[in-house]
């Protein structure tokens, strides 16, 4: 029978055990602070599902996009108020008073969406509220923990400006399906990759 014991008390409990009956620890938060190489194949993380990935990605583009609704209506109450019909009449008189402040308001409201995509993977355990609900996380493989919200950073950054080109926003998606771990060009620059939660559960 295999028997473990709790990181934080020491009492023993079985394989598949959610809980320490002794101090109520959950193993599983306590075992994704400190992942172990016992998950491993061949020195390796096995790549996350792509289904998983593909979910967490609409998942966090609905948020995104919900996040942007304040941006949306602020921004169309200031054209309104500030009585031009196209948006090239920009430096327009009509850009004044009320208008202005709206359309100020638009641009802050559009921080939130942007701020959101930069810091996602590095909330909580490595995990954007999409990768949450699918239950996968992105680890920093040289000191195998959750990703942190600078790594998640460099991954943005580097998925924006791979985005700039036709080609370019293409071979991410590749490398997600066809490389053996499931890592992007984004996830080497950070030294990161996209694994299964399950992966820290039940050490």
């Amino acid at each position: 029978m295999n028997e473990y014991k709790c990181p934080k008390c020491g009492t023993e409990f079985l394989l598949g055990a959610r809980f320490c009956q002794k101090c109520g620890c959950d193993f599983v938060i306590e075992f994704m602070d400190k992942p172990t190489e016992s998950k491993k194949i061949n020195g390796k993380y096995p790549k996350a599902s792509f289904g998983n990935r593909l979910l967490a990605y609409i998942i966090d583009r609905l948020i995104m996009i919900g996040l942007a609704i304040p941006a949306i209506v602020f921004l169309v109450i200031g054209k309104k108020i500030s009585g031009f019909s196209h948006w090239h009449d920009w430096h327009s008189n009509h850009f004044h008073g009320e208008g202005f402040l709206f359309f100020m308001i638009a641009a802050f409201c559009l921080l939130l969406p942007l701020a959101y995509f930069f810091v996602k993977d590095g909330l909580g355990k490595g995990q954007s509220l999409g990768k949450r609900a699918v239950g996968i996380m992105v680890v920093h493989l040289p000191t195998n923990t959750p990703c942190t919200i600078g790594q998640s950073c460099v991954r943005a950054l580097i998925w924006k400006l791979l985005r700039i080109t036709i080609v370019g926003k293409y071979i991410e998606l590749i490398l997600v399906i066809v490389s053996e771990d499931g890592r992007r060009l984004a996830d080497l620059a950070a030294n990161t990759q996209v694994i299964e939660v399950t992966q820290f559960q039940n050490q």
